[in-house]
C-alpha cells in the first residue's frame, strides 16, 4: 500500500511538465501579440489625437480600428502568426503528450513495485509470506493506460477561462490578439501595459482541462496530479486486494485521515465510513471480533463505501478508492490485528478567523485555493521573466499572499504544504526537475526506495525483474539501502557480474541469486561504507605469518571464455576459498619486497564478508531457548558423546 506521503510526492512528479507547456503557450501568445502591435502605431497616434479633442471612446476605437484593419501588413501579420501558432502549440502539446506517455509509464510501474514491497513487509510482520507478484505487470499496464488515457483528454481539450467563458487553446492568439486591439484603439493603453494585462490574464486563469458539455474546468497542472495520483492509489489498493486474495483473508480495516471529506451522501461521505473494520464476502459471524475491538458491528465492505476488493460489484466512482480520495484498506487478521496509533484522533476543533470559522475539512479547502493563487502569481512572473519584463511587483505580490498562506495555516495549526506552492516550468526534461527527483528519493518504512535500474547496454528491464531486485534491497539495513541510493544497477548483464569502482554502477547476471546480488553490494559498500584503515588492518590480521609457500595457482576463466591463472592464498583464516582471491598475474606480484603477503591483492575479503552476513541465517536474542533448556541439552548431548 502507499503512504499518503508517498502519494503526494509520486502525483507531484509529471506537474513541471505541464507546468513548462503552460508558460511556453502563455509567453508564445505575448510575444506574437506585441510583435503584432508593431503595425498598430498609426492607429494609438490617432486614438491620442481624438482623445484630446474630447471624442467619445466608441467613436475613437472606431475610426482607430478602420486605420488599423486597412493596413494591409498588419492583416498579413495576423494571419501569418495565426497559422505559425495553431502549427506551434499543437506540436509543442504532442510533443509534452509523448513526454507525459513515458513518465506515465514509469511512475506507474514505481508505484506498482513500491505498493508491492510495502504489502511484503506488512504481511511479513504477522508471518505470512507473498511470493506470486505475477499479476503485477497486468495491473500496472493496466493502470498505466488508464492515466495515459486521463491524460491524452486533458491534453485534447484545453484552454483558457475568460471574462465571458472559455477560449479553446488553438484560438487563444487570436482572441487575445483582439482584446489587446481593442485596449489599444481606445487610447488609454500602453503597449507596455496591453502585454502584461495579456500575461495576467492568462496566468490567473491557467492552462485548463475543460469539459464543454458540463461547463466544468480545472488548471492543467492539478488535473495532471490528480489523475496520477487517483491511478497510482487505485493501483495500490488492486495489488492489496491480490495479495489479500492469496492468502484468503476476508476482514479489512479502512484507513483514516484528517479532514475527511464529509459532505454528500452515501459512499460520496466519505467521513462516516473511515476507520472501520469490514468484511469482503458474506456467510461469516464476526460478532465476536467487532466485541474484541469495540466496534458496533462488522459489515460489507462494498455496501460501506462503494468498494469492491473481489471484483464482484462495480466500484462507486464517489467512494473508496474514487476520484481523488485518499484512504486505504488493510488486511485484517481476526483475533490478532489492532487498530493504527491515529484511530481515536479527532480532527482539529474549528477555528475562526476574520470572522469566518473553519472546520477541518473547509480549512484544507481553502489552503488549496490560496495555493492556487500563489502559484498563479508565479506563473504570472515567470512569464514576464520570459519576456524580459520588470518583476518587482509580481514578486512583491508573490511574497505577501506566501506569507498570508503561512499566516492562514498557523492559525489553523495545520503544516504548509511546500510541493502545492512549486511552480516548476524550466525544461521539458522531467528527470532534471525537483518534483521527479523527490519521486526517485521517496523511502518509506517498508525500505522502499526508486533505484535506477536498467538492462545489459541500457535497455529496459522487466518490472518483474525489478520488484525482483527492490525485495533484495528492502530486505537490508537503512544505513546500505542510503549507501546503494545513488548507485545504477545493470541487470541481465553480458559480462556477469561485477563493481565499477568510482563510478557507483553495479553489474549482475541473469536471474540472479540472493548471493550474487549480496556479493557485489558488498564490493560498493566497501567504497562507500567501509573505514579503509580498518580494512587494511583486517587484511593484514588475516595474512600475518603466511608466505609465499601458501599461495596456490588454480587455472579458471575470464569473462570472455579464455583460460587464465587464479591465485589464491590458502589459509583457514578465510570464510571460504574465494575470500582468499589475490588478484595478480604472477606470486612475485603477490608478494612485498620483504617477502610478506601484498594485501593490496586481495579483493574480496569485504565482498565475500557482506555476501556472508547476509545469506547466513542468524537467530535474534529473543529466539535464544532458556537457560535450562540449554543445560538438560548439553547435558543429554554429553551422556551420547555429543556438544552443542
Amino acid at each position: 500500500m502507499l503512504s499518503e506521503e508517498q502519494l503526494e510526492i509520486i502525483s507531484e512528479a509529471i506537474t513541471p511538465l505541464f507546468q513548462y507547456l503552460e508558460k511556453e503557450v502563455i509567453t508564445d501568445i505575448a510575444r506574437r501579440i506585441a510583435k503584432t502591435l508593431t503595425y498598430s502605431r498609426t492607429a494609438e497616434l490617432q486614438a491620442m489625437s481624438m482623445a484630446d479633442l474630447g471624442y467619445s471612446p466608441a467613436r475613437i476605437r472606431k475610426e482607430a480600428m478602420k486605420i488599423l484593419n486597412a493596413d494591409p501588413e498588419y492583416r498579413k501579420a495576423v494571419a501569418k502568426n495565426t497559422l505559425e501558432y495553431k502549427r506551434e502549440i499543437r506540436n509543442t502539446i504532442n510533443d509534452i503528450t509523448r513526454e507525459a506517455y513515458k513518465a506515465n509509464d514509469d511512475i506507474v510501474a514505481g508505484a506498482g513495485n513500491m505498493a508491492w514491497i510495502s504489502d511484503l513487509a506488512v504481511w511479513k510482520s504477522v508471518g505470512k509470506e507473498l511470493k506470486d507478484h505475477s499479476f503485477l505487470q497486468q495491473l500496472v499496464d493496466a493502470f498505466a493506460a488508464q492515466t495515459a488515457g486521463e491524460l491524452k483528454n486533458m491534453t485534447q481539450s484545453t484552454g483558457f477561462k475568460t471574462m465571458s467563458g472559455y477560449e479553446g487553446i488553438e484560438n487563444a492568439y487570436r482572441r487575445e490578439l483582439d482584446k489587446a486591439v481593442i485596449k489599444i484603439c481606445s487610447g488609454t493603453f500602453s503597449q507596455d501595459k496591453v502585454i502584461r494585462d495579456v500575461v495576467h490574464d492568462l496566468a490567473q486563469s491557467g492552462l485548463r482541462s475543460i469539459d464543454y458539455a458540463s461547463g466544468y474546468s480545472m488548471q492543467l497542472d492539478t488535473a495532471s496530479r490528480l489523475a496520477i495520483r487517483t491511478g497510482c492509489h487505485q493501483l495500490a489498493g488492486k495489488i492489496q486486494d491480490k495479495n489479500i486474495e492469496q492468502t484468503g483473508e476476508n476482514l479489512v480495516y479502512v484507513s483514516k485521515h484528517r479532514g475527511a471529506r464529509n459532505k454528500g451522501i452515501g459512499h460520496a461521505n466519505h467521513e462516516q465510513w473511515q476507520g472501520r473494520v469490514y468484511y469482503i464476502k458474506e456467510g461469516q459471524d464476526y460478532r465476536e471480533e467487532a466485541d474484541r475491538i469495540g466496534q458496533d458491528s462488522i459489515t460489507d465492505l462494498w455496501r460501506a463505501t462503494g468498494y469492491s476488493a473481489d471484483g464482484a460489484h462495480e466500484d462507486d466512482p464517489e467512494g473508496l478508492y474514487g476520484y481523488n480520495c485518499r484512504h486505504n484498506h488493510y488486511a485484517w487478521f481476526e483475533g490478532a490485528s489492532s487498530f493504527p496509533k491515529n484511530h481515536d484522533e479527532k480532527d482539529p476543533a474549528p477555528v475562526t478567523i476574520n470572522g469566518k470559522s473553519y472546520d477541518y475539512y473547509a480549512m484544507t479547502q481553502k489552503m488549496r485555493s490560496m495555493e492556487r493563487n500563489i502559484r498563479a502569481l508565479k506563473r504570472e512572473k515567470e512569464a514576464l521573466t520570459t519576456l524580459g519584463a520588470d518583476t518587482t511587483e509580481i514578486n512583491a505580490r508573490i511574497k505577501s499572499k506566501t506569507a498570508e498562506y503561512k499566516e492562514f495555516c498557523k492559525a489553523c495549526g495545520v503544516p504548509v504544504a511546500t510541493s502545492k506552492l512549486r511552480y516548476e516550468c524550466g525544461t521539458s526534461d522531467l528527470k532534471n526537475t525537483k518534483a521527479w527527483k523527490g519521486m526517485q528519493n521517496i523511502e518509506g518504512e517498508n525500505g522502499y526506495k526508486e533505484y535506477r535500474v536498467i538492462g545489459d547496454n541500457g535497455k529496459a528491464v522487466s518490472l518483474g525483474e525489478k520488484v525482483t531486485l527492490s525485495t533484495m534491497i528492502a530486505k537490508m539495513p537503512s544505513t546500505v539501502r542510503s549507501a546503494l541510493s545513488d548507485v545504477t544497477f545493470h541487470l541481465n548483464s553480458s559480462v556477469g557480474g561485477g563493481y565499477w569502482y568510482g563510478h557507483n554502477e553495479i553489474y549482475l547476471p541473469s536471474n540472479v541469486t540472493d548471493r550474487e546480488f549480496y556479493h557485489e553490494v558488498g564490493h560498493c559498500l566497501e567504497e562507500k561504507l567501509f573505514n579503509k584503515k580498518e580494512v587494511d588492518a583486517l587484511k593484514k590480521n588475516l595474512v600475518q605469518g603466511l608466505t609465499k609457500d601458501d599461495i596456490i595457482i588454480k587455472t579458471g576463466m575470464d569473462s570472455t571464455g579464455n583460460t587464465m591463472k587464479v591465485f589464491v592464498l590458502n589459509s583457514p583464516r578465510f570464510i571460504n576459498e574465494y575470500q582468499g582471491r589475490l588478484y595478480v598475474e604472477s606470486v612475485k606480484e603477490a608478494l612485498n619486497s620483504d617477502g610478506s603477503i601484498n594485501t593490496d591483492a586481495l579483493g574480496e575479503v569485504v565482498s565475500v564478508a557482506v555476501e556472508h552476513y547476509f545469506m547466513t541465517p542468524r537467530a535474534t536474542k529473543k529466539y535464544f531457548p532458556d537457560a535450562e533448556l540449554v543445560k538438560t541439552c548439553e547435558a543429554l548431548a554429553k551422556e551420547s558423546g555429543g556438544s552443542i
